[in-house]
């Protein structure tokens, strides 16, 4: 019961799902099929996917898109069938192939989710003892059966979008490679965990719950690896330029010059002059000069400490979480 509830849903919502999407024919393989009954056998395929909704690319523009793109040919599988979407801008391609014994022929398609190969649906058809207008109607049925089945898978399935600025950023899906952004992957129903990060930029990891027949989109902006989401960049001060080193000496040799001169005027004081009728009174000049030559020389050795401290290596910019 719930499998022909499922199916009736998927056939009324049919044109509005398949008008969004674009399909490319990327190959048709035939098996001892006449060439006029190939040419037309394709266009049936064709005109019942496009009258089901889709925008059909045909297998010859395919071919000729790809190959002014270098893809190489025969891409249905993994990265090279996404290299195929993103080339020809379609999200579904169709594969398959046509073989024939005698007046009887076999017929088989498979729609194929370019994103990450996902196959979506798969039919086989046979037509015993048929003449060319019975095998196009085969082709038209096998075409039909394919569309509703794609639709009857896809109502059980999710599609998520993954959008990041910049884009091109490398994609993990519940821990798995799953491409470069944008891309867009049909996944089972439920919680899945996205990773989004460049070799430039800070990953951001997202939760998202996919729900059954709808479409969900993450979108990112990345930022670099130096500034975590939410940090500030607290930056200490820069130390004041150095002195040149003249500096300090001059005044080093000043004080002692200065204190040494000092210090002999203390020692001469009150001692005869060449006339012995008067001393020396140099006390108060050489105590003057002891004491301006001390502070000189105090003055220099802490400009040198002062010199020695700041050349310590400053720490790295520090990192303060925001509140």
């Amino acid at each position: 019961m719930m499998i022909r509830a499922t199916c009736l849903l998927a056939l009324l919502l049919a044109p509005r799902l398949a008008s969004a999407e674009s399909v490319a024919v990327l190959e048709l393989r035939f098996t001892s099929v006449p060439t006029a009954l190939r040419n037309q056998i394709r266009t049936q395929i064709r005109s019942t996917l496009e009258q089901d909704g889709h925008k059909v690319t045909r297998q010859t523009e395919a071919r000729r898109a790809l190959k002014q793109a270098a893809v190489p040919p025969g891409c249905t599988l993994g990265p090279c069938l996404a290299r195929v979407g993103g080339t020809l801008k379609v999200d579904r391609a169709v594969v398959g192939g046509v073989s024939g014994e005698g007046t009887s022929y076999d017929i088989t398609l498979t729609m194929l989710e370019t994103g990450g190969g996902t196959v979506l649906a798969q039919v086989s058809q046979r037509c015993d003892v048929c003449n060319f207008k019975e095998v196009e109607s085969a082709a038209t049925t096998a075409a039909r059966r394919l569309h509703k089945q794609t639709l009857v898978f896809l109502s059980t399935r999710a599609t998520l979008k993954v959008l990041s600025r910049p884009s091109d950023a490398d994609v993990l899906l519940d821990g798995l490679p799953a491409g470069k952004t944008p891309i867009n992957r049909i996944l089972t129903p439920g919680p899945h965990t996205v990773e989004v990060a460049t070799k430039d930029h800070a990953a951001v990891t997202q939760r998202v719950h996919l729900v059954a027949g709808k479409t969900s989109t993450v979108s990112v902006t990345l930022l670099p690896r130096a500034v975590r989401p939410g940090a500030t960049v607290t930056r200490r001060p820069r130390a004041a330029p150095d002195s040149p080193r003249w500096i300090k000496w001059v005044l080093l040799g000043s004080g002692v010059v200065v204190g040494g001169v000092g210090g002999g005027l203390l020692a001469i004081d009150g001692r005869e002059t060449s006339d012995p009728r008067y001393v020396h009174d140099t006390r108060t000049a050489g105590a003057t000069m002891v004491s301006l030559g001390a502070a000189v020389a105090v003055a220099a050795t802490l400009m040198s400490l002062v010199e020695h401290l700041s050349k310590k290596p400053s720490p790295a910019p520090a990192l303060s979480d925001a509140r």
